[in-house]
């Protein structure tokens, strides 16, 4: 359900936050649920 609101956050937004993120786990989860649900705009952020 988390993943789901996520197409909500601005792109500009999401980006920042990926790169403030320090934990690599936590951004490999995230490209792990977008290529699960097909998310478009994860293409953006790799």
């Amino acid at each position: 359900m988390l993943f789901q609101s996520m197409g909500n956050i601005r792109p500009k937004l999401m980006s920042q936050l990926l790169r403030m993120c320090r934990s690599i786990k936590t951004k490999r989860l995230f490209f792990v649920f977008a290529d699960r649900h097909a998310h478009a705009s994860a293409q953006i952020y790799r």
